[in-house]
C-alpha cells in the first residue's frame, strides 16, 4: 500500500459551457504523432485550460482573443514526456467575456477552441450537465450519442469511465487508446465547445472488474494526467479525484479505483475494507458538507447499489459500509440536495435509495447513466426495490439538469438516445433531495 505525504483539498469550480465555430478535420489514431484536439478542460470565471496533442518535437502559435481582438500571442510546446501533449493554461481572464484560442501548428490544420468565461456562481441559476460512461470505439464506429450530447447544449460534460476500453496498464497501449478516444469524429466537436470533466472505472484503470493495487496503475495514472485538462488529481500522488461548480451544482467525482481494498474502514482491525481511503472519503465529507451549492452530485464509473449481475463485485453495495456511513456523516451535517450518478453496467437505470434515509434523513435519487456506445446487458437487469426506471440500450447518456427556483431547486434528469429521442424524463420530488 502506498504511503499518500500530501492531502488534496476538493476545489470549488464555476463553470459555464461555450461554443466553438471551428471545422474539425480527422485524423488516423494510428499515427503516432497525431494533431489532436482542442478539449476545453478547467473552466473558471478568470482562467481556463485547453489540452491538445501536437505530438513530440511539434509546437504551435496560439493566440487569445478577447472579444474578438487578439490579446496574446505565444508558442505552445507540449510537456516533457508526456505523449506530445501539452495544457494551455490561460489566466487572467475576465468574467462573462467571449474568448477563443487559435493554435497554428506546422503543416496541420488550425485548432480552435471558443469559451465564455462565467460569472459567479451566486448569479447563476440553471446549469445543464451530460454525463455518460461505457464507450467502445472497436464495438461502434460510429457513436451519434455524442452529437445527441451535443445538441442538448450541456454546460459541462463529465465522463463516468471507460471511456476508453484499455484493459490494460502498459503505458503504450494506455496513450494508443486514450488517442483513439480523441480521435472520434463525433466528439471532437463536443470536447472542443464543452468543458469536459472525467473520471475512471475498470477498464481504463486497469482490467475488468478491478481496484486497488494493480501492477502498473500508476502508468494509468500517468496516462490519465495526460490526457486529461482536469482542475486536479487526487491527493496529488495517488488517484485522480475532483470536483467543480456551475452556479447551483457542484459536481465531485469519486475515485472508486484506486484506493480500494488498501486499508480497513474505521479501525484497523475492522472486518470492513474502504473503497475510497480514508483521506478522499474525509475530504469528500468535508467538501460536500460545505458546498454552497443546492444540489451536490456524487458521481463516480460505479453504481451505487447492489443490483448488479450475478458475480460482479464491484459495486457500492460491497463497500455499502463505507456508503453508508458517507451518507450518515452528510446527515449528521444537515446536507440538502444529494443525487447519485453511476455508470458501469450497460444498462441505464433510475433508483430511489429509501434505505439511506436512515442515515441522509432522505431517499437519494440515483441516476445510472451506461452505455454510451456499447452493447446491453440483459443479466444486469436485477430487481431494487427503489427502482424507478430501467432500459435495455446500446447508447444512452444523461442530461441532468438543475434550476434554482428561490431555495428549491428543479432537478431533472432526460436519458437521452443517440437521436437525442428521450427515453426517459424523470423530475426528482424536493423530498427526495432534502427540500
Amino acid at each position: 500500500m502506498e504511503t499518500r505525504r500530501r492531502a488534496f483539498t476538493w476545489p470549488l469550480l464555476l463553470l459555464m459551457g461555450a461554443s466553438s465555430s471551428a471545422a474539425q478535420e480527422p485524423v488516423s489514431a494510428a499515427d503516432p504523432e497525431p494533431v489532436l484536439g482542442p478539449v476545453l478542460g478547467d473552466l473558471r470565471p478568470d482562467r481556463a485550460k485547453v489540452w491538445v496533442r501536437l505530438g513530440v518535437g511539434r509546437t504551435a502559435q496560439q493566440t487569445l482573443f478577447e472579444g474578438g481582438a487578439p490579446r496574446s500571442r505565444g508558442r505552445l510546446a507540449p510537456r516533457p514526456d508526456a505523449d506530445g501533449t501539452a495544457v494551455l493554461e490561460l489566466e487572467r481572464l475576465e468574467p462573462g467575456v467571449d474568448y477563443r484560442v487559435l493554435l497554428e501548428v506546422d503543416g496541420q490544420p488550425d485548432l480552435e477552441v471558443a469559451f465564455t468565461t462565467p460569472g459567479p456562481h451566486a448569479e447563476v441559476t440553471t446549469a445543464r450537465v451530460a454525463f455518460g460512461s461505457c464507450a467502445s470505439h472497436d464495438r461502434f464506429e460510429s457513436q451519434p450519442i455524442w452529437t445527441a450530447m451535443a445538441e442538448a447544449a450541456p454546460d459541462a460534460l463529465v465522463l463516468l469511465g471507460d471511456t476508453p476500453y484499455i484493459d490494460s496498464t502498459e503505458l503504450a497501449r494506455q496513450r494508443r487508446r486514450y488517442r483513439e478516444f480523441w480521435s472520434i469524429p463525433e466528439l471532437r466537436p463536443l470536447a472542443a465547445s464543452v468543458p469536459v470533466y472525467a473520471t475512471w472505472d475498470d477498464h481504463d484503470f486497469a482490467t475488468n472488474d478491478q481496484v486497488g493495487d494493480q501492477p502498473g496503475r500508476e502508468r494509468s495514472r500517468q496516462a490519465f494526467i495526460e490526457y486529461h485538462p482536469q482542475p486536479s488529481f487526487g491527493d496529488g500522488e495517488g488517484g485522480i479525484y475532483t470536483s467543480f461548480r456551475r452556479g447551483p451544482v457542484e459536481v465531485f467525482l469519486v475515485d472508486t479505483r484506486w484506493f480500494g481494498d488498501e486499508e480497513a474502514l474505521g479501525a484497523p482491525d475492522s472486518e470492513h475494507m474502504s473503497l475510497l481511503g480514508a483521506i478522499q472519503r474525509e475530504q469528500l465529507i468535508a467538501a460536500v458538507s460545505a458546498s454552497g451549492a443546492a444540489v451536490k452530485v456524487l458521481a463516480c464509473g460505479m453504481v451505487w447499489n447492489g443490483a448488479v449481475r450475478p458475480g460482479k463485485r464491484d459495486c457500492w453495495w460491497t463497500w455499502r459500509h463505507e456508503r453508508d456511513a458517507i451518507f450518515a456523516a452528510l446527515g449528521a451535517a444537515k446536507v440538502k440536495g444529494v443525487v447519485l450518478v453511476g455508470g458501469d453496467v450497460h444498462r441505464p437505470r433510475i433508483i430511489r435509495h429509501e434505505s439511506a434515509v436512515e442515515h441522509l434523513g432522505y431517499p437519494p435519487v440515483e441516476f445510472v447513466s451506461s452505455p454510451l456506445a456499447n452493447h446491453a446487458i440483459a443479466s444486469a437487469a436485477e430487481p431494487h426495490p427503489g427502482l424507478v426506471w430501467d432500459a435495455s440500450a446500446d447508447s444512452v447518456a444523461l442530461v441532468f439538469e438543475v434550476e434554482l427556483l428561490g431555495e428549491v431547486p428543479k432537478v431533472t434528469g432526460r436519458m437521452i438516445g443517440p437521436k437525442g429521442e428521450v427515453l426517459r424524463n424523470h423530475e426528482v420530488d424536493p423530498k427526495d433531495l432534502g427540500y
